[in-house]
């Protein structure tokens, strides 16, 4: 059984493969996004029409007590807002940064995960002062 000779693919520094292939289209949105940008845009008609940009403070905290040692965010809200906006940001949220999540009964989400850099980031942008972990 003979092995098929490799073929070397030469990457060019004007911008390499991706020219090349069928997903050259994508290119320019590619190098407009921002590298390294763990949060995905979210429309200010999301975020700037519904009370919940700019309305106050996000406390979050890290929790692991009676979750088999996985860690979860919790989001509290200052002033507490209603369980239909909490829905709603939960809903953006888990959309925006590809996590799992639900809203607490007492005025909370819960996020699945432990980054809580990319819950903090993402409740910057949309107007909020974050506080905690």
């Amino acid at each position: 059984m003979k092995r098929s000779k490799k073929v070397k693919i030469e990457v060019l520094e004007s911008g390499g493969v991706l020219e090349q292939t069928p997903f050259a289209d994508f290119l320019p949105q590619l190098q407009a996004e921002t590298p390294g940008s763990l949060v995905a845009s979210v429309s200010e008609e999301d975020l700037g029409n519904r009370q919940n940009a700019a309305a106050g403070t996000v406390l979050l905290r890290r929790e692991t007590s009676n979750r088999a040692g996985k860690s979860v965010i919790v989001a509290e809200f200052r002033p507490a807002i209603s369980q239909e906006q909490l829905r709603e940001i939960c809903r953006l949220v888990k959309k925006s940064c590809g996590c799992g999540g639900h809203v607490l009964e007492n005025g909370g989400i819960e996020f699945q995960g432990s980054d809580a850099e990319l819950f903090r980031k993402f409740f910057q942008k949309a107007g909020w002062s974050v506080r905690g972990v």
